[in-house]
């Protein structure tokens, strides 16, 4: 089996000023994996298709594929009712920021916390607290620690996460406990501080990575949504990956930390059960193989890059132009909605927060 991985929604560096406003027009990422057999058979079926509906370009890249939203519904039924097995990240920028403010300062390992259902609720909840009341403004400290590390920009950043905290009379139980978090952290931090750790603000930060040209970058979606789409195959596959083969869209900027991010998610082995990871498999018995293609020359990616972009958009239209969202889209995603197992780790997983999810779910076309 091959496993061919595309993307939609500009995979870079999401920890950057000036992309808190709407993202630079695109708040959604989305990461998918389509599992096939024999490619050829799959190109013949796609060719059909091509035909069926005036189809002249040579890649069926996604963006072109708007005008023809009957095509782009056909193609998602034939991976759904062939036995394609398929793998989507949807994920809201904003929101895996937020989930990091909670993993990196609020919730972090050293609380002690068990790695439970209990506790993923909890760390949800926090999540989803931070992305629907907190400002703009605080995530923009946040961010700025992130690029300028520093004892000043940390604790800049945790004081207008307190304050806030502290005044906002809607956030109920919830914003009284990210109050006692937040102001846990910070006192935490300073004790590490008066312990001569002049450094320690790193400890409440994400971890960069070093991309090819060795220039820090932090908060990568794809880096996550890649390392669980892994998973899930594993859990799919039942651990068996010696002879499965993931290809990856070309990354020129980051082919490698992917890389180096493959290899750490397999390093973690019997220490995966310390994670809560119910529909994924993060103790990698054996190992895929990865490498990078060109999507040009393989209807896997560009089937790939159907998926993702259709699902980018249309969650981004379903939250911000509801009514301009045709009803053909609805059906599609109504497909890949039905053929989600999260148990099998099959299927559409929505990173965002719990009302956003469960808006998406419990929408009836």
């Amino acid at each position: 089996m091959n496993y061919f991985i595309d993307e939609c929604g500009q995979t870079g560096d999401i920890a950057r000023l000036n992309t808190l406003s709407g993202f630079c027009d695109q708040p959604i990422f989305c990461l998918a994996g389509v599992g096939v057999v024999d490619e050829r058979s799959l190109e013949e079926e796609i060719n059909r298709l091509k035909e069926k509906y005036g189809v002249r370009l040579g890649e069926l890249k996604s963006s072109a594929r708007r005008e023809r939203p009957e095509f782009t519904y056909e193609v998602v039924r034939l991976v759904c009712t062939k036995g394609y097995p398929f793998f989507l990240e949807v994920m809201d920028k904003k929101y895996f920021l937020a989930t990091h403010i909670t993993s990196r300062q609020l919730l972090p390992p050293i609380r002690g916390l068990a790695a439970d259902r209990p506790t993923h609720f909890f760390q949800n909840l926090v999540a989803d607290y931070l992305f629907e009341r907190l400002p703009d403004a605080v995530f923009a400290r946040f961010i700025q620690a992130c690029l300028s590390p520093s004892h000043e920009a940390l604790s800049a950043q945790l004081s207008a996460l307190i304050e806030f905290a502290r005044v906002d009379v809607g956030g109920g139980e919830v914003g009284a406990i990210v109050w006692d978090l937040a102001t846990t952290a910070k006192k935490d931090y300073e004790e590490a501080r008066a312990e001569g750790r002049d450094d320690a603000f790193f400890d409440y930060l994400p971890v960069p990575d070093d991309n090819k040209y060795q220039k820090p970058v932090w908060v990568l979606p794809n880096l996550s949504a890649f390392t669980n789409i892994y998973a899930r195959i594993n859990l799919y596959e039942d651990g068996r990956l010696s002879n499965i083969r993931l290809v990856h869209d070309e990354q020129l900027q980051f082919d490698e930390i992917l890389q180096v991010s493959k290899r750490g998610a397999e390093s973690l082995r019997e220490r995966a059960a310390e994670m809560f990871t119910p529909h994924s498999n993060f103790n990698f018995r054996e190992v895929a193989s990865l490498t990078f293609a060109n999507s040009t020359k393989s209807v896997g990616l560009q089937v790939a890059d159907i998926l993702a972009g259709f699902c980018m958009r249309y969650v981004k239209g379903f939250f911000t132009e509801p009514k301009q969202v045709m009803p053909i889209a609805h059906q599609t995603y109504d497909l890949l909605r039905r053929f989600t197992d999260p148990a099998g780790a099959v299927g559409v997983n929505l990173v965002m927060s719990s009302n956003w999810a469960g808006a998406l779910s419990i929408f009836s076309i």
